[in-house]
């Protein structure tokens, strides 16, 4: 069954109003700014309305939740904690600690859409579309799309395409 399909049919409205919804998706955040603990400038949220919030973990839970997560990936893990990841490096002489700019706005659909082929084989094109207009946003001014900071499904997407 196809994303669309299996929308549809959980929320009960027809394939065209859904598609008509989904090609709006990409601009239906409420994107504000939030200071960075360093104190040094901002950190962009983009939060899902609450619907597309629905949506994406429908289809993370249905088309995506068996893509793989490498067993080192502590950050976003049910049943793991901070304490989980301190306890693995708690007798190293040294820890680098890293924070990455811009880590998730800097995955593309596309690199979702070839990590779903790699791992589960092939996707019609319309499930691609779908995927890109549900995971990822842009601004009306700046076409990009980019993994959003504050939606639910941004953090096992982004462990998902670590994983190699």
């Amino acid at each position: 069954m196809s994303i669309l399909e299996s929308l549809s049919q959980k929320f009960m409205i027809s394939a065209g109003e859904l598609r008509s919804f989904i090609k709006t998706a990409p601009y239906r955040y409420k994107v504000y700014p939030i200071p960075k603990k360093s104190g040094k400038g901002f950190r962009i949220i983009a939060q899902p309305s609450d619907v597309l919030k629905m949506m994406q973990r429908m289809v993370l839970e249905e088309f995506l939740s068996e893509l793989p997560v490498h067993s080192c990936a502590a950050a976003y893990r049910e049943g793991l904690s901070i304490k989980d990841n301190a306890e693995v490096h708690a007798k190293n002489q040294y820890l680098l600690k890293m924070d990455f700019s811009d880590f998730f706005p800097s995955m593309a659909p596309s690199d979702l859409i070839n990590h779903i082929v790699k791992h589960k084989g092939a996707i019609t094109a319309e499930d691609a579309y779908m995927i890109r207009k549900l995971f990822f946003w842009a601004r009306k001014q700046d076409p990009t799309y980019r993994l959003s900071i504050g939606a639910p499904s941004s953090p096992f997407i982004s462990n998902t395409l670590m994983y190699g």
